[in-house]
């Protein structure tokens, strides 16, 4: 994978489970962000759409099975938190999360998860 930005793995993936920054978010304003698995022979490509939210505020947690997302979206104006994305999709296929990268730019979250073995491809909608 080619990673286009200067974001790090380590960056994005900062919070190891734990909820994204901003628990003050007004009750009712969580979303379910699009998410596009990616099957390829080695590898599978987790894409979410993160409209809205800013790297520092991106939560990863992937384990060899799992992946889980949380973010939390700004107001462009206020710069309040003006909502959560969270989802916790179980992968196609078995992973190395140690092996994990991740990048984010124009609102696109792309993590690619190394397979800890090989596979069929394709491409999964959640």
């Amino acid at each position: 994978m080619n990673q286009t930005t200067a974001d790090s793995f380590d960056e994005i993936l900062s919070g190891q489970g734990k909820t994204p920054s901003g628990s003050d978010v007004p009750q009712g304003l969580y979303r379910t962000p699009d998410i596009e698995i990616i099957e390829e022979t080695d590898a599978l490509v987790v894409q979410a759409d993160l409209v809205g939210v800013e790297r520092e505020d991106i939560r990863v947690d992937v384990s060899p099975q799992r992946i889980v997302i949380a973010a939390t979206a700004r107001d462009a104006i206020l710069h309040k938190p003006s909502g959560v994305y969270q989802k916790s999709v179980t992968l196609p296929a078995e992973v190395r999360p140690e092996d994990a990268e991740a990048h984010y730019n124009n609102g696109v979250l792309e993590v690619f998860l190394p397979k800890r073995q090989g596979g069929h491809t394709g491409v999964f909608h959640v």
